[in-house]
């Protein structure tokens, strides 16, 4: 996995702990690396509002939208919810960031439900728009779906990689 899909996996992955912890509970730097806007909306969810499912997310396209900033477009297939039954939802979202200081270490796979460091670099976020107005079943259906409760491939043990 390059740089970029270090950092879009991360990101991605934070900010859904970020919604459902709290900023300071969600991955090291994500705090750094992320200048969105947030909806309140999505950021008022109780820690004891206990929810289940997974959330497999696929790159389709990567654009350079101008110097050192990127648009990643991702097919999200979710069912995220309380009652523990699968309610498929499959979205697009747009995630833009730029690549100013170090670069996030790449080849990121191991046992690890998170990262242990920092695997932002100096890069940051600042928009993350969703399409949940259209179904995009058509867009997605190469994608594969992953309904595992833990990151796959997994963290590394260290951010040098697990040898």
């Amino acid at each position: 996995m390059s740089a970029d899909g270090t950092f879009i996996r991360a990101f991605i992955e934070a900010q859904d702990v970020a919604v459902f912890s709290g900023r300071p509970a969600s991955y090291p730097g994500y705090i750094n690396a992320d200048h969105v806007p947030h909806n309140p909306y999505f950021y008022g969810i109780s820690p004891t509002d206990l929810t289940t499912g997974f959330s497999s997310h696929s790159i389709i396209r990567l654009d350079n939208t101008g110097p050192d900033t990127y648009t990643a477009t991702l097919c999200r297939r979710q069912s995220v919810n309380p009652l523990n039954k699968e309610s498929l939802s499959v979205d697009i979202e747009w995630l833009t960031y730029h690549h100013q200081g170090a670069s996030p270490p790449s080849n990121q796979h191991g046992p690890r439900n998170a990262p242990s460091n920092n695997v932002f670099g100096g890069w940051y976020a600042t928009k993350h728009d969703f399409d949940y107005t259209t179904p995009k079943h058509d867009v997605c259906a190469d994608t594969p779906i992953d309904r595992g409760h833990t990151p796959t491939p997994g963290w590394p043990t260290t951010t040098t990689g697990d040898l």
